[in-house]
Order: structure tokens, then sequence, then C-alpha cells
């Protein structure tokens, strides 16, 4: 797959991004095609700025428009018929966008439900995207313990988000999600937009793990795998499946 990259020193269509750009401290997107469109862009890009903005990262060399117009050649060139992932990684150098084959979650999850964990950790920055280190450990762990996401309270036992994903919680016909100091992700966005449709009464507000497990349902959320339904945090199930 052809990738872009823009630096100070070039711009170019590559099949690889150099390794020593990729190392640098970065913000990022990531988005997916939906039968080989690209939905929300705008909002991603609008993310991406305000997470460099947050990370002061130099963005000498951004222009927004012609980004947009690039990651759109890039999905053109490199969409043959199967999703696409891409990735836009913004740093003091410059930028990239990268292209992948879309790796989809079994139709079970979405059927059946995922299987999260939990620990208290806070995000800094909580509100900007960004390249560490920590996203790799949190993911180890989460398969470790059999699970397909881990989510993060705080270390006053409130919930954030998951280290993937946005949280909801349905209890009758109200959704909870946390409110603060959280990422606002662009499908959480959505979820947001489509729970007020229905009549669903939103709440941001906080959510203890005691909170969580009264939940008649929980969902997580992001922009790859969309809205994806818990089926077991702890010894927690959802309610409309007990008899």
């Amino acid at each position: 797959m052809l990738h872009f990259l823009r630096t100070d020193q070039v711009s170019l269509w590559a099949s690889h991004i150099p390794e020593d750009f990729l190392s640098l401290p970065a913000v990022f997107e990531t988005l997916r095609t939906y039968d080989g469109e690209l939905r929300w862009l705008d909002q991603h890009l609008e993310r991406l700025q305000r997470s460099a903005e947050i990370m002061e990262v130099d963005c000498a060399l951004l222009d927004i428009d012609h980004l947009r117009s690039q990651i759109i050649e890039a999905k053109d060139q490199n969409y043959v018929g199967a999703e696409l992932r891409l990735r836009i990684q913004l740093n003091d150098q410059g930028y990239c966008i990268m292209t992948f084959p879309l790796e989809h979650w079994p139709v079970e999850y979405y059927e059946e439900g995922v299987i999260i964990t939990d620990t208290v950790f806070e995000r800094p920055n909580p509100e900007a995207k960004y390249t560490t280190p920590v996203y790799a450990e949190f993911v180890q762990k989460t398969e470790s313990a059999g699970a397909q996401e881990i989510i993060f309270f705080d270390r006053n036992g409130n919930l954030r988000e998951g280290n993937r994903t946005n949280v909801f919680a349905i209890f009758g016909e109200q959704i909870v999600t946390p409110g603060d100091k959280v990422l606002k992700g662009v499908m959480r966005h959505q979820v947001l937009l489509i729970a007020q449709k229905l009549g669903f009464k939103i709440i941001k507000d906080k959510l203890s793990m005691s909170d969580l497990v009264q939940a008649d349902e929980i969902l997580i959320t992001n922009a790859l795998k969309g809205i994806v339904p818990v089926k077991q945090l702890k010894n927690w199930e959802p309610k409309s499946d007990k008899g």
C-alpha cells in the first residue's frame, strides 16, 4: 500500500514510512472506510488539531484542507473492495498518512457482546489523542485477562474511558457516560446523537463501579469498531439476558 509522508525535507508517496519518523512523539487519528467511503472526516481532523494544540505540537507544515484531500486520495488509491483503516500521525517534523486492511472483530462480538476488565489509571491530557507505550501495555494486559477491552477508573473510583473506547451505561431510558477528563470520541458523538433521536435521556456524569454494575446494558464505542455491547464485567451481565 502507498502511504503519504510530508516533512520539512520531503513530500512523497512511499511504500513505507521511515521508522525514525514514526518513533517521534506525535498526535494521531485513526479512521476507517464504510463501503469504501470515509465518514466523519472533518470531526477527526478537528480532533487532530485539538490534540496538537493540547500537546503543543508544531503545526507549521499542516494545511488542513490539503491534508483532507491527501487522506481522500490515499483512500482512493488503496481501496480495492476491502475496508481500510487509516492513521494520520502528526509531529513537529510533519505528518504521515498510513493505510492498512481493516481488522474486523468477529460478528459474535456484536451479537453476543465482549468481555471487559478494569483497572485504575488516569491518562494524562485525556482530551488529546497521542502516541504512548501505555496503550500497547494495556492491550497486552487486556488479552492476558481474556478480555477484549480494559476500562479505566480514576483514583477516586470514577469511570473515565476504555483504553481504546468510550463507555456508555444504559439504565432504562437513560444513557450515562462520563463527561469530563475523557477523549471525546468521534463515535461517542454519533452515539449521543442517535440516543437523543431515540428519546433517551442523556446524562454526562460520574459513574463508580458500583453504579456501573447496576446498568441494564453497557456499551463500548470507537470509530474503528463502532458500537459494541458488553456481555461481562466481573460478575455483571446484561439484565436483558438474565431470565
